[in-house]
């Protein structure tokens, strides 16, 4: 089945599949330890769209382009977060990842929860914990 979903988002996103290696989860290509908490970078031939939610329950959205956030204030590339919050990242309306700051026993790292929902199939749930570097 989730060969048949790669299949489908290759012929319906072509971009998608040029850019994205089958490795990648959620267009991330690499996690950094930062301060308490991480840095997510992007894929940079990529355009996607984010929600960040502390730990207060305050958000921010904001658009991922070439890898560098639209955050306010934010010039590098990735972003950070830290214990308690999520990221949520999507490219389609059919496409969406929450990402979230985790420690599997002594590791620390960033677990990630991909959804894809084609219409007509069940929802696609892709689980994967990205150690930190």
């Amino acid at each position: 089945m989730l060969r048949f979903l790669t299949l489908l988002a290759c012929i319906m996103a072509p971009a998608w599949c040029a850019s994205a290696p089958p490795a990648t989860i959620c267009w991330i290509s690499n996690v950094a330890k930062e301060g308490d908490g991480a840095r997510i970078y992007f894929l940079s031939s990529l355009t996607l769209t984010a929600t960040l939610t502390r730990r207060d329950e305050s958000y921010e959205a904001f658009p991922i382009k070439n890898g560098v956030p639209g955050q306010k204030g934010q010039t590098a590339a990735g972003v950070a977060i830290h214990e308690g919050e999520a990221l949520l990242v999507y490219q389609l309306s059919h496409d969406s990842c929450t990402l979230r700051l985790q420690r599997v026993g002594p590791t620390l790292g960033v677990a990630a929860e991909a959804r894809m929902r084609v219409p007509g199939l069940p929802v696609e749930v892709v689980r994967q914990f990205l150690p930190i570097e």
